[in-house]
């Protein structure tokens, strides 16, 4: 790896990136509370070091698989402490054991991990990957050494263009004063085509910068709102969630119990999960909580979304990719199922990844039931057709 060579240096607008996480303890505070407050920084993973070794284990594993997406820090609870007054203000305190991940623009919602989360090290360490990778910077502009170098090689040309035609009057060599001139022209023609090749650069960077200004805007109002639904009726956190590595049915149980119902499993989802092979049921579990505020928003809305697409209302407000139809689905005969001897379509399906293997393309398949205001959940995993 290119960060990892002790022969290279890299990094992003001074910081260095080296795969490695940065230890931050009471007496070395002020560094991180710096950090905090840059806005140009990257996103920082900021893990309680607490009493044992998983937070190092974690912190170590992190590092390495976000190096140029995040920084990571492992910092000390006294340290920590030391910053309750930013951290508190800005909704963004590590808690005890933890992690979290803070973004550069600290009114923004911060993602936290409890520490049990750690112990399931890979899982999470995939599942910031995922909400990093979208936003992660990429380095613009050209080395600062090559502008001075290239400023030095024009100068130093002007020096040897004077003399020379300096030298031609001087004889009066008009021949040699006409090549003179020649090569000037050429030269600044060059120069010229550098210049507009220059401002284009400048132009497509700027276009760059606008777009990632607007990703920026729009993830922070997903976050935001995700935030708003982050508690369900009974006052239990979507937090305390079960996962889903191997089983579906207590993350299904508590789902269905902490919407009252409007989200409900089959016996076919319970069972195509147990079979399925996705890879990312970390990734799955966050899906499958994102649809069950849904179901529950769309419940009290009177199962009904206005002013804006259904497809839109997943998108902006619970970060799903959903789509209300499938053709492929209803071309092989499995859109349809059977709750109770009524009928349901469940062509209405969340998609986790396209542009991957076939092996890790995620889906959730569900109805949308009007009149018991639920969505019913019937499959859970991967996609049902064309792998």
């Amino acid at each position: 790896m290119v960060a990892t060579d002790e022969s290279l240096i890299c990094s992003y607008r001074g910081q260095r990136i080296d795969g490695r996480y940065i230890w931050i303890q009471k007496d070395t505070v002020a560094v991180l509370r710096d950090a905090l407050q840059q806005s140009n920084r990257l996103p920082l993973v900021v893990v309680d070091a607490g009493a044992g070794e998983v937070p190092k284990r974690f912190a170590v594993e992190a590092a390495r698989e976000l190096v140029g997406m995040s920084q990571v820090v492992l910092a000390t609870r006294g340290a920590l402490h030391e910053l309750d007054d930013l951290l508190l203000g800005s909704g963004a305190r590590v808690p005890a054991g933890g992690a979290r991940l803070i973004w550069p623009d600290l009114g923004a919602w911060h993602p936290a991990w409890l520490e049990e989360r750690l112990t399931a090290l890979r899982k999470t360490v995939n599942q910031m990957l995922r909400t990093i990778a979208p936003l992660s910077v990429v380095a613009r502009g050209h080395s600062v050494l090559w502008r001075m170098a290239t400023k030095a090689a024009a100068l130093e040309r002007e020096q040897q263009f004077a003399a020379q035609l300096t030298e031609a009057e001087a004889q009066g060599d008009s021949q040699t004063e006409i090549s003179a001139l020649k090569l000037r022209v050429a030269d600044l023609s060059h120069e010229n085509s550098v210049w507009i090749d220059e401002i284009t650069r400048l132009e497509a960077d700027n276009e760059s910068l606008k777009k990632e200004a607007a990703s920026s805007r729009y993830w922070r109002e997903v976050v935001l709102s995700s935030q708003v639904n982050s508690q369900a009726p009974t006052g239990v956190s979507w937090a305390t969630a079960p996962d889903c590595d191997e089983e579906l049915d207590d993350l299904a149980a508590f789902l269905s119990k902490n919407t009252q119902d409007a989200i409900m499993f089959t016996h076919n989802a319970i069972k195509s999960w147990k079979r399925s092979r996705y890879p990312f049921p970390a990734v799955m579990q966050e899906t499958l909580v994102r649809l069950a505020q849904a179901a529950l928003a769309w419940r009290e809305g009177n199962c009904r979304i206005d002013g804006i697409m259904l497809d839109d209302w997943f998108r902006t407000q619970w970060s799903l990719a959903m789509s209300a139809t499938d053709k492929g689905l209803e071309q092989v005969g499995k859109d349809k199922f059977k709750l109770n001897e009524i009928e349901y379509s469940r062509a209405p399906h969340i998609k986790i990844d396209d542009n991957t293997a076939p092996s890790q393309v995620g889906r959730v398949y569900f109805a949308m039931d009007s009149d018991a205001r639920r969505f019913i959940v019937d499959h859970v995993g991967l996609k049902l057709y064309g792998l």
